[in-house]
């Protein structure tokens, strides 16, 4: 792996951790051909597309005063990957879009759009590789100017691009002890220069192992963990535990862990803490799941609670986590026209080791020809590391978010759907000196106008209230054609 470096030298890395995971795909499927060709090129699919959009906005500079109205034309072509072979499953959606503006009130210029993940066996049930990546628009900071629309000028708005490699081999030692031993290394970055790039690697060594007693098993783990962040401090945790876990029923289990951490995430120099964890799962069917866990860290409680459960007519999920974060939801998505029931919560980028507590809850209604799905959210994230020099939102307060979102959908016929979407997020820190409120309406017409082409019209209408407020009205068409 390549070591970190600050800013630009970081896009280095990020190419090398591209490359490698590439190379490493491309070598596990020529494996797979060796082993059973038919089943590998049965699980590959690859489907090109390209993407023409017209956007017409009267706020385009997102202004309170000197509004200027701007035609946005975006042409994106992209590819979308996957593969569900007998070694290599794996999902690739890529999209490099060029947006240009008729009125010139801003160059022209392109953006990208990754997602990809996906596992790779690289020696016969043994030798692994997950990875992982991201690239997409963000907000700099959780109070400066929020907006649905990643092509008006927003200078709040930046790329960042999130990659993640991570080797790993297990295997069984006798008839009683599993293994696992895996490292994990991601990096991320941002074209943002007040932001601050970091660097995290990972280094783990699981057993897990049976007892004399059917429903009792073992387990011992060795962690260590660094985050580097360009703008700010290194930060180091080492960590060994040892717990157990028992079977009430094959779908009830309780867990209890005991062990020692060292970490200097709130000191310049490491310190020595007990930790201890305890929790449950419970299967109760194949339509509904719960598990909680509870745990004692070096820098205070962490916790982790699910619950999902679906019937004929409902989907139901809730999570409840608090946990460190090397970036406070740095990948979060404010849900808009193209992601309806994603993440109402958008986050914002961060300079130092930070915790975050976050909520949400999702229910969606299904009925014959109508979907309505509610999403709501919250998160609360704070300082973890005061010792850092790196400045964001967090170096003074905590910053707390609230989102909620209504989806409706109608289908008209078979080929087309009425959509209608509202969300609020607000922003705001616990000394009450910034608040920050983004409303947003659209109503959406998509159908297929042939058999590899869909399209899209629609209007919406964004009202964002700060110490910088607006108001933008916009009406778009959308036109995809796949080959």
């Amino acid at each position: 792996m390549c070591s970190y470096l600050p800013k630009k030298p970081i896009q280095m890395c990020i190419v090398r951790l591209s490359v490698a995971g590439v190379l490493a795909w491309v070598s596990a499927s020529a494996y797979g051909q060796e082993a059973d060709s038919s089943d590998v090129m049965r699980g590959w699919s690859i489907v090109p597309r390209v993407t023409i959009a017209e956007t017409f906005t009267d706020n385009v500079a997102l202004v309170n005063s000197g509004r200027q109205a701007e035609q946005i034309t975006e042409i994106s072509p992209g590819v979308r990957i996957t593969s569900d072979g007998s070694r290599v499953k794996a999902y690739l959606d890529y999209a490099l879009s060029g947006v240009a503006y008729a009125q010139n009130s801003s160059p022209n210029r392109s953006q990208n759009a990754l997602n990809t993940f996906g596992s790779i066996e690289a020696l016969d049930q043994w030798l692994y590789l997950d990875f992982s990546g991201a690239i997409s628009q963000q907000s700099i900071s959780a109070f400066g100017t929020q907006s649905s629309d990643e092509k008006l000028i927003n200078p709040n708005k930046t790329e960042v691009a999130s990659y993640r490699v991570s080797p790993y081999f297990r295997g069984r030692l006798g008839s009683m002890v599993n293994y696992e031993a895996r490292y994990s290394r991601t990096l991320t970055h941002s074209n943002a220069s007040e932001a601050s790039g970091v660097a995290t690697s990972d280094s783990a060594v699981y057993l897990r192992g049976d007892t004399a007693f059917r429903s009792l098993n073992w387990s011992s783990n060795v962690n260590r963990q660094v985050i580097d962040y360009s703008a700010g401090r290194s930060t180091e945790a080492d960590s060994v535990d040892a717990g157990l876990s028992y079977s009430v029923t094959p779908q009830f289990i309780v867990f209890a862990n005991a062990g020692r951490e060292s970490s200097n995430y709130t000191s310049f120099d490491k310190q020595f803490y007990n930790t201890h964890s305890f929790g449950a799962s419970w299967f109760l069917t194949e339509r509904t799941r719960f598990s909680v866990s509870q745990a004692r860290r070096s820098f205070g409680e962490t916790h982790s609670l699910m619950f999902e459960h679906r019937t004929a007519l409902t989907v139901w999920k809730i999570t409840d986590t608090q946990d460190i974060s090397a970036a406070p939801s740095q990948t979060g998505i404010l849900a808009n026209d193209t992601n309806p029931g994603a993440p109402v919560i958008s986050g914002f980028l961060s300079s130092a080791v930070s915790q975050q507590h976050r909520q949400d809850l999702s229910l969606t209604l299904l009925g014959i020809r109508d979907t309505v799905t509610f999403v709501a959210g919250g998160s609360e994230n704070r300082r973890l590391d005061t010792i850092s020099s790196g400045i964001d939102d967090l170096s003074t307060s905590m910053v707390r978010q609230l989102g909620f979102s209504v989806d409706y959908l109608h289908r008209l016929t078979p080929d087309y759907s009425l959509e209608l979407f509202g969300s609020q997020q607000r922003t705001f820190d616990l000394l009450g000196l910034q608040d920050a409120t983004l409303y947003l309406v659209n109503i959406k017409l998509t159908g297929t106008v042939g058999r590899y082409t869909t399209a899209s019209v629609g209007a919406r209408r964004s009202v964002f209230n700060s110490v910088t407020s607006y108001d933008e009205s916009a009406i778009f068409c959308n036109l995809t054609m796949q080959f």
